[in-house]
């Protein structure tokens, strides 16, 4: 349920924001993120979805103070072969953690719908991992 609320809050940012969401990754501690900020806001999109879960997840327990205890880490990503390795990177995250055997048993992470498991919501935006790992979706679904 919280995993699933904090996907609201990035949903939301996406459309108060205009943020385009590449790729996402929920870990029990942290989440990593493939964003695209058009508008240069990166700040004002992490802390609106930071304050938003953090005070979700406050209320709902009834606890004060922070959730994250490190300020987001950013790094500046060209549209090249850099990103496609953090797109392997973020989605065999859990693999690495040994949460899961295989990216495809990971239910917190983009790479369900990068495979077809599941219908995609419409502020993923697949299209930017997918001019990487071929041109059309079903050679790319296989390469991700």
């Amino acid at each position: 349920m919280d995993r699933e609320k904090f996907l609201e809050y990035l949903k939301s940012a996406t459309e108060r924001y205009h943020v385009v969401v590449h790729v996402f990754c929920l870990m029990n501690n942290h989440y990593n993120l493939l964003l695209e900020t058009p508008s240069g806001n990166l700040p004002r999109i992490m802390r609106y979805n930071d304050y938003a879960y953090t005070t979700y997840f406050n209320v709902k327990r009834g606890r004060s103070g922070h959730l994250f205890q490190v300020r987001y880490k950013a790094i500046l990503v060209d549209k090249d072969e850099y990103a496609k390795e953090l797109s392997r990177f973020i989605h065999l995250k859990p693999v690495r953690v040994r949460l899961v055997e295989a990216p495809a048993e990971y239910e917190w992470s983009s790479y369900q719908f990068f495979i077809d498991a599941k219908k995609p919501p419409h502020w993923l935006y697949r299209d930017f991992v997918f001019v990487y790992l071929g041109n059309e979706a079903s050679t790319a679904q296989k390469r991700v």
